[in-house]
């Protein structure tokens, strides 16, 4: 029996390494991406059970996913070709895929020093509220006391967000 790696390999023209490096690029994308990249890797399975019968569900199903991940990464890459002697419009689809997953990945993580800043919420309050603290103050101290060295001006920011205006 041929080895399923083998070809896999010989079908989608990749390598262990290539292999490893889409499932790394999927693995960064937004959820919305990630979903897509599942529901091609389905219909690949569908298409390809009837096409290598000796090739079990698992190595299929792998088949499936690579063969969607080469082709949505395809789509990423943009024209080699420059000039402008050729037409531009069907690269338009290409370029609004390429800006729905730009703007789906740019929504989905929030920024660690945010994070620590409003875990430490309840001290800058008291800081600011009870001591009379200026925001370069309050940075100050928990740069010193709490090893947390941020921007007075983001700590500013975060307030006006946070903090009703009284």
């Amino acid at each position: 029996m041929d080895d399923p790696l083998k070809i896999i390999s010989d079908l989608t023209r990749t390598d262990d390494k290539k292999r490893r490096g889409l499932l790394t690029w999927l693995a960064k994308e937004a959820p919305a991406t990630q979903i897509e990249a599942v529901g091609l890797m389905v219909k690949n399975y569908h298409q390809l059970k009837n096409q290598f019968p000796r090739l079990n569900q698992a190595a299929l199903y792998y088949l499936g996913l690579i063969t969607a991940l080469v082709n949505m990464r395809a789509v990423e890459k943009s024209p080699t070709r420059k000039g402008t002697g050729h037409d531009l419009a069907p690269l338009a689809g290409r370029t609004r895929i390429q800006v729905e997953r730009v703007r789906a990945l740019g929504k989905t993580r929030s920024s660690p020093k945010r994070k620590k800043l409003v875990s430490l919420w309840g001290l800058v309050r008291q800081l600011k509220n009870d001591e009379h603290l200026s925001f370069r103050d309050i940075a100050t101290f928990l740069g010193k006391n709490k090893k947390f060295k941020i921007n007075y001006t983001y700590i500013e920011r975060i307030w006006a967000e946070l903090e009703p205006k009284i």
